[in-house]
């Protein structure tokens, strides 16, 4: 019986800590969405964005300049 509980509270624990990873990713998904979203809110930032990721398409395909 003591083995099982201590294992009960084990698998607990890294469920827990696993929870609490989950929520710091989370919220640094949340952070980056938000971010996104204020630069696509803006047209001159949205146009920034929108060269800098054909900027890096190209240079991925090797077309720099």
């Amino acid at each position: 019986m003591g083995t099982t509980l201590k294992n009960l509270v084990e698998k607990s624990t890294r469920l827990d800590e696993g929870l609490v990873t989950s929520k710091e990713e989370t919220e640094k998904l949340r952070s980056t969405a938000e971010k996104l979203r204020q630069v696509l809110a803006s047209p001159q930032q949205r146009g920034k964005w929108g060269e800098r990721m054909v900027e890096d398409i190209l240079r991925l395909m090797g077309l720099e300049e």
